[in-house]
């Protein structure tokens, strides 16, 4: 809202009088972890549930970048800082009732992320279910997904002004041999907004032009993850179909 907020400021031209900030403001917020709970069942079959693929989901368990969250089984998405240490956390539900946000502390810049051996590729996605629904389709597609570099953003934010989305920085910051960006944004008002103004920022003389960056979002569907649940249904027709041929004869 605070962004938005911003946006229509500066579309207006309507000057903006910060007030100094407070004592309490200027303070640095650490992270606050939400507490794990005795097992990941919950956060397991709620991410099989969504068509993550089980390995991916037991990989990034077992590095405890995933993890079910006690009391409310939430599912907490982690993102390390270049010390390896906790510096963000994405909580998603894992019931009936929606939920989706941030613990407190998480530092964007650091959203959840995945690099592997040295690509020259890096995939963004407004997610983190959206990132491992992209790895589950590389692995769908017989692709080896630990040799791609994958960043999400957070959630879809932007203010003019700002720069790039913090995580992307960092990324292209911490990966120079990457040298394409494929924006794999969702397919509402917000998300192709939001890709075009990425793109825009490679436009800007202060940003390094040498990148190719590319609008890649799901062929149809709302996001990754609506697309991989089409694809997977597609599959399982497909098979179903092939098995009822097979019996037929």
């Amino acid at each position: 809202f605070r962004k938005a907020v911003l946006y229509i400021l500066e579309l207006e031209r309507i000057p903006l009088i910060r007030p100094a900030p407070t004592q309490s403001a200027k303070e640095k917020v650490l992270l606050r972890l939400p507490a794990k709970a005795s097992s990941n069942r919950r956060v397991q079959a709620y991410l099989m549930r969504r068509g993550i693929d089980s390995d991916i989901i037991d990989y990034f368990v077992s590095k405890g970048l995933i993890y079910e969250s006690h009391p409310y089984h939430n599912t907490v998405f982690v993102g390390l800082s270049e010390k390896g240490e906790p510096a963000y956390a994405a909580l998603r539900s894992t019931g009936q009732k929606r939920f989706a946000g941030e613990a407190a502390g998480s530092q964007k810049a650091y959203a959840f992320s995945f690099s592997g051996g040295r690509p020259t590729t890096v995939h963004v996605f407004e997610s983190a279910i959206d990132l491992l629904s992209y790895a589950t389709l590389q692995k769908l597609r017989g692709a080896d997904w630990k040799t791609e570099s994958y960043v999400s953003l957070g959630g879809c934010a932007f203010s003019i002004g700002e720069g790039l989305p913090p995580s992307l920085r960092r990324m292209l910051h911490e990966k120079p041999n990457i040298r394409t960006i494929k924006l794999h944004l969702d397919n509402d008002r917000a998300g192709r907004s939001y890709a075009q103004a990425i793109i825009a920022q490679f436009a800007d003389d202060e940003v390094d032009t040498d990148y190719q960056v590319l609008d890649r979002p799901p062929p149809c569907g709302k996001d990754v993850n609506d697309y991989l649940i089409m694809k997977l249904k597609q599959a399982q027709e497909k098979q179903n179909l092939k098995q009822n041929e097979q019996e037929a004869r």
